[in-house]
């Protein structure tokens, strides 16, 4: 298989039979269920890094038609192309202003919208009507006019992890080596919105990803990625160790672990755009509801608390 027959990077594909891999833990190697085929990880690293440069110049050649605009209030910065026209803030509905738009944020895959704005709000709306007495209902209904759609920035991770985990217990902490794959951890990558809140839309199907071009974004908002360096190197450890966490805990039976990620492990990491419906209110709480699979999610807690 091509770096440019490639339609979804999330997938990874026999380059024999085309067929989907997995990953085998204790060869550590990616094996084809259809042929048999099997392929050294550097091997479809290497082709993954090929795809990144084909795409990022297919993507580059209709960058002009890209506009920014940056939230005075808020500090978000969104994008649109075409001839769309934002003057709302998604996130906290203030009148947006012109921006510079830099390429460098600009993602590599995108999971498009599924559910329709109505499909997503009767989706809210069922919660809101399960809980009607409580505050943040009340809230988030006054607010419902401001109820929009809105693509947000992640990073998705996948790779093999080779470590140690300790099972805690009265007697010991007994470490033990262990080998493990995680095939699409999404980090959000922005510092506008709680992670724990965006955390309860999961899971997305990453099978229906598809390679960005700005088709996607016609009638609709995107965030930019804001979150970078160390800081979103520090994210991505702690969302791989707490997916980590809870495939281990369900195949032991326990919650008293600790895991050790040393720095020999080297996962991928690729700039995505995830599906979104917010509504956010002035008192910080807020609604999102993942469009894709129609998931809800409250965040209840005051505004300087989203900020993390």
């Amino acid at each position: 298989m091509k770096e440019q027959d490639i339609e979804n990077p999330l997938v990874v594909r026999c380059g024999n039979c085309g067929g989907d891999l997995n990953f085998d833990i204790a060869k550590q190697r990616y094996c084809c269920a259809h042929c048999g085929s099997e392929f050294e990880t550097t091997e479809k690293k290497a082709q993954y890094r090929n795809w990144k440069t084909l795409q990022h110049d297919i993507v580059m050649k209709d960058v002009n038609g890209v506009k920014a605009f940056s939230c005075p209030a808020c500090g978000a910065k969104t994008v649109v192309a075409g001839d769309n026209v934002t003057a709302q803030c998604p996130f906290c509905q203030n009148t947006m202003i012109d921006a510079q738009f830099d390429a460098d944020t600009l993602p590599e895959v995108v999971v498009p919208f599924k559910l329709s704005r109505q499909e997503a709000e009767a989706k809210l709306r069922e919660w809101l009507q399960k809980n009607a007495k409580r505050p943040e209902a009340q809230a988030i209904e006054a607010n419902m006019e401001h109820f929009a759609g809105c693509y947000l920035p992640y990073h998705i991770v996948r790779g093999a992890y080779n470590s140690q985990l300790a099972i805690r217990s009265t007697a010991a902490t007994s470490p033990y080596p262990f080998r493990a794959y995680l095939s699409h951890t999404a980090v959000n990558a922005s510092s506008d919105l709680n992670n724990i809140f965006l955390d309860g839309i999961e899971p997305f199907d990453f099978s229906e990803a598809r390679a960005f071009d700005f088709g996607f974004l016609n009638h609709q908002n995107a965030k930019v990625q804001n979150v970078f360096g160390e800081e979103l190197l520090q994210r991505i450890g702690e969302e791989t160790q707490e997916d980590l966490y809870e495939t281990f805990a369900k195949k032991v039976h326990t919650k008293e672990l600790s895991i050790d990620l040393d720095g020999d492990n080297t996962p991928e990491s690729i700039a995505a755009l995830l599906p979104v419906y917010l509504v956010k209110c002035s008192d910080g709480i807020a609604a999102a509801v993942n469009g894709q699979t129609g998931k809800v999610s409250i965040d209840n807690r005051r505004s300087e608390e989203l900020r993390v």
